[in-house]
């Protein structure tokens, strides 16, 4: 029986009892709850890190193999699924099915977005293949001699204390947000939908020889200037960043470093968006430097040595951990988890594909993007008072003559862990 201790990060969210948010994909016909059920064992074959349960031990966190087989249940999408204790075989993430939906969630010490998709992949093309489906890509599959390393941990592979960091420039801290300009009443509290014009966002990223990610994130930068009201103060856009691309990782762990785009509101807040994009795609070159996420590494292997040699401060850090993510200052979570065409072959059997937060009254503001067909769709959990992000985000869409259409989300019922799942 294999067995991992968690690294930092991990530690972190396990301590926090984090979770993923919820990932759903829409197929052309209904589930068939018994070949979705087969399909889920056969992709464990792939991804064997999912195939585990999470325990605390000597004061960390540890991820061991589970020798039961996955539950997948049909359930009401209004119907709170609580996973992760006897009646789910104690494993920390789950699969839940209605009508033609697939939806998973899971704890976020477990795995991030790309790790779900690299397992989602796999359930949808098992399940694909026994309905008779063949496919002529590789998509949803990893080969046998390449298994090993959906396991690994990437910061401690790729490593190098001789390497230092290029150069990251300072823009100093975000600019702290009154408690007024939440929302307290979660009744009030709404996820919405904003599905974007894809050839609108490409012809602008054209213009600005940036890319789509570009484009959006001036767009959320803007509305999030006109929002706060104020002339001057930095916000900052986090971009929570897969490290597989640089390091041409396939690893199911958390490989996400949450570096920040910023924008000076004094400076940039007069130029136009083709001038904030050139900028922000400097900051991004920045970022991407493969020393620089060597030193994220490095910096990532001695925060987890520090740990395992003291693991009573778990708990302690832990809470400060959690107090930076949901400070209230003007930052926004923004992460692009699909690109056109990422399903492959799988896209022409679905109707559709996004990730939502449940409604929350957090400080913690975050937009996911997903491509789908020839739409960009942007899930928003915000909680500014009145909706104004929401309303802010319109107005800078109609000034840039971006067409676009905006719906609250019927969210699933929440899926959360049980709280056995961190004794």
């Amino acid at each position: 029986m294999y067995k991992y201790t968690l690294n930092y990060t991990e530690q972190m969210y396990a301590a926090n009892k984090a979770t993923l948010p919820c990932f759903t994909v829409t197929l052309k016909k209904p589930v068939d709850g018994k070949i979705l059920s087969e399909a889920v064992n056969a992709a464990l074959s792939y991804h064997p890190h999912f195939k585990t349960r999470l325990v605390k031990e000597k004061g960390l966190y540890a991820l061991v193999e589970n020798s039961k087989e996955p539950i997948v249940k049909e359930c009401d999408w209004d119907r709170e699924i609580v996973y992760g204790g006897d009646d789910y075989n104690h494993f920390p993430w789950v699969i839940a099915y209605t009508g033609k939906k697939i939806s998973f969630s899971a704890i976020h010490a477990l795995t991030d977005g790309g790790g779900t998709l690299c397992f989602l992949f796999a359930v949808l093309r098992q399940y694909l293949e026994r309905t008779g489906v063949m496919f002529m890509t590789p998509v949803g599959h990893v080969p046998d001699e390449s298994i090993g390393r959906t396991m690994e941990d990437m910061f401690q592979v790729n490593g190098n204390p001789a390497v230092k960091s290029f150069y990251k420039p300072s823009f100093g801290a975000a600019m702290d947000i009154p408690a007024e300009f939440y929302e307290t009443n979660p009744e009030k509290v709404a996820v919405y939908r904003i599905s974007l014009s894809l050839p609108d966002i490409k012809k602008y990223s054209i213009e600005s020889e940036t890319s789509n990610f570009t484009v959006v994130a001036y767009i959320i930068a803007k509305a999030m200037e006109l929002a706060l009201g104020k002339s001057e103060g930095i916000i900052k856009l986090r971009i929570p960043v897969s490290m597989r691309g640089v390091f041409k990782s396939i690893s199911d762990r958390k490989s996400i470093i949450i570096p920040q785009l910023n924008y000076d509101i004094k400076r940039m807040g007069k130029l136009d968006r083709k001038l904030v994009e050139t900028a922000f795609k400097g900051q991004l070159f920045l970022l991407s430097d493969k020393d620089n996420a060597i030193e994220n590494c490095n910096e990532m292997n001695s925060a987890t040595q520090a740990l395992l040699e003291h693991p009573e401060t778990l708990a302690a850090q832990a809470k400060a951990f959690d107090e930076g993510c949901n400070a209230m200052t003007a930052g926004i979570s923004y992460s692009q988890a699909t690109n056109a065409h990422s399903f492959g072959e799988m896209e022409q059997y679905m109707e559709n594909y996004e990730v939502y937060h449940f409604a929350d009254c957090m400080h913690y503001m975050e937009i996911i993007g997903n491509t789908f067909n020839d739409r960009i769709n942007l899930s928003v959990s915000q909680s500014s008072k009145g909706d104004c992000l929401i309303d802010k985000l319109r107005t800078v869409m109609d000034e840039e003559k971006v067409h676009y259409e905006i719906e609250k989300v019927h969210t699933h019922g929440r899926m959360r862990p049980a709280e056995s799942v961190f004794a």
